[in-house]
């Protein structure tokens, strides 16, 4: 588990897809597997694959998902990739299913931490553009990180927040959306995390600025 977590934020999440596949077909009963390895295949750009993945997940709208120690990291990884694939439908339903949960935080059986609940709701309020309510999310979000000495999930939340003020564009958006940016680029240069160091360098002033507004 950490191995797979690990491999995707130093960008090398194509080497450990076949462990995840591995995983997910050795026990078909535990979903974590397979929204995972959804996460995994839009980590590593095939939003193709994880929008099928996500599909049969959400099948039943997430009811099959066993309300056990696996339940908050399946929807986590679920909301990643309804997210990234703008699943607009899906992200709605993660909501309602998270919001109740805000105030916690994911962990992975004691194997793995995986963000505050209120950083996967700001990605499922930008995926349906409710921005406040992104934006509230993300704040509450890098708050409980920084207090918890989480540094790769802010950096995490920062880029979240940059990507949604950078299609915002409204006055003082690009300047914020560079200065998060350049934080979570310090971070992934400190911790060698090279996914977020690659996301946070899109975020360079000029190219905020040749940006059009939404």
């Amino acid at each position: 588990v950490q191995l797979v977590y690990l491999r995707v934020e130093q960008g090398r999440a194509h080497e450990i897809e076949a462990v995840a596949r591995g995983q997910m077909q050795r026990f078909p009963d535990t979903p974590a597997w397979r929204t995972a390895l959804a996460s995994l295949l839009s980590a590593a750009g095939r939003l193709d694959e994880a929008r099928r993945e996500l599909g049969r997940i959400a099948r039943r709208a997430f009811a099959d998902i066993p309300r056990d120690r696996g339940w908050l990291p399946s929807l986590a990884f679920a909301a990643e990739v309804a997210h990234a694939t703008g699943d607009v439908a899906n992200a709605d339903r993660l909501h309602v299913l998270l919001a109740p949960y805000e105030r916690l935080c994911v962990v992975a059986g004691s194997l793995l931490f995986y963000g505050s609940v209120s950083h996967h709701l700001g990605l499922l309020a930008a995926t349906g553009r409710r921005d406040e309510d992104a934006l509230a999310h993300f704040e509450r979000a890098l708050d409980t990180h920084e207090r918890i000495g989480a540094r790769a999930w802010s950096a995490r939340t920062r880029i979240a927040t940059a990507e949604l003020l950078a299609q915002r564009r409204a006055d003082g958006d690009d300047e914020r959306a560079a200065d998060l940016a350049a934080a979570a680029l310090a971070t992934a240069r400190a911790l060698g995390l090279e996914r977020i160091a690659a996301q946070a360098r899109r975020f360079d002033r000029p190219h905020l600025r040749a940006l059009p507004r939404r």
